[in-house]
């Protein structure tokens, strides 16, 4: 029998959990179906980037154009929100509400190379297809908040999740919240003043003209780090195109460089962004990438409590080291 997916809050706690309906669909024929030539095996081509002439053209659905596709956006074969609603709604202390949304999948590839290793200019591609579907979300009725998150790992192809609630999710609501408690105590941004501390400190990992990356005073992970926009800025879909192609510089050499310490391509990345909509909930975005962690997982979750056994200006240190080391060998410098 087909449910609709149940977005389910829990008022003692302040969290939401989303109960997916029940029609997963597997697939047994061994063959990938984000990888280029297999998008039969997926919903139809929302927006796909494609090399053609030697530019890059924006295709809006499934014609023959995408044969040569580098960046894919599609609807996800197993969402965990809908586009359907009924009316089944309930209220405390057992509320509930159709868990309303869109959730895309965003194929950094078309094949299954590791995103520490793509070009600088096919991590551009990468955030404008991403800058592209928010912006085009954002106009949809019914969307609240765009969500954009990526658990990269060697089993699966490399995608991110663009998935939209009808809600603002609680941690969300609370950094809002946290943020201008501050800008009305301090009179200016937490992330501006960050930014201005923690340049040039131990625990900063790589700067570029408009971004830098560091590892954060209380990191809750190890080799966790941030990237955060020099400038002031809440609106990623507002960037210019020479803020993503700094920001796709940025991702390339941290990504590369967390995969050389830690020897791993296995990581979380994580669009810190506030509501476009909602004025009163805006926050400088960023960004938050950190290795797959089980040990501090429990505590985090439930508690809110982290586990992080590497300070975080270790970290930076040996991350500093071998983002110079990427970057020189991207610049092609020995």
């Amino acid at each position: 029998m087909f449910k609709l997916a149940e977005l389910r809050h829990d008022h003692i706690f302040e969290k939401f959990v989303i109960i997916p309906n029940n029609n997963k669909k597997e697939y047994s024929n061994g063959n990938c179906p984000y990888c280029l030539g297999n998008e039969s095996m997926t919903n139809a081509t929302v927006l796909a980037l494609v090399q053609k002439n030697g530019m890059l053209k924006r295709v809006y659905d499934d014609s023959e154009e995408i044969n040569n596709w580098c960046v894919r956006v599609f609807p996800s074969n197993n969402p965990i929100v809908t586009q359907d609603t009924d009316t089944t709604y309930a209220d405390k202390p057992f509320a509930k509400e159709p868990a309303y949304g869109h959730h895309y999948i965003l194929a950094l590839a078309p094949d299954h190379r590791s995103p520490s290793k793509l070009s600088v200019e096919h991590w551009t591609n990468i955030l404008v297809a991403l800058q592209d579907r928010i912006k085009w979300l954002y106009s949809k009725k019914g969307v609240t908040y765009v969500s954009v998150f990526m658990n990269n790992s060697k089993f699966i192809h490399p995608h991110m999740n663009i998935v939209t609630l009808s809600s603002i999710p609680p941690i969300i609501e609370k950094t809002a919240i946290s943020v201008h408690k501050y800008i009305d105590e301090k009179g200016s941004c937490p992330i501006c003043d960050t930014v201005k501390y923690e340049s040039n400190s131990s625990r900063q990992i790589f700067a570029t003209n408009y971004f830098i990356a560091i590892c954060p005073w209380a990191s809750t992970h190890p080799y966790k780090f941030r990237i955060l926009p020099k400038k002031h800025t809440v609106n990623f879909t507002r960037i210019t195109q020479k803020d993503i192609d700094d920001l796709a510089l940025i991702i390339r050499v941290t990504l590369g460089a967390l995969a050389n310490t830690i020897e791993s391509d296995e990581f979380n990345l994580v669009f810190r962004l506030p509501p476009e909509k909602k004025q009163s909930k805006q926050f400088h975005w960023c960004i938050d990438i950190y290795p797959n962690d089980n040990e501090a997982s429990i505590l985090g979750d439930e508690f809110g409590i982290y586990i992080n056994r590497l300070k975080p200006e270790d970290a930076a240190s040996k991350l500093a080291y071998s983002s110079r080391r990427e970057f020189a060998e991207i610049m092609g410098v020995k």
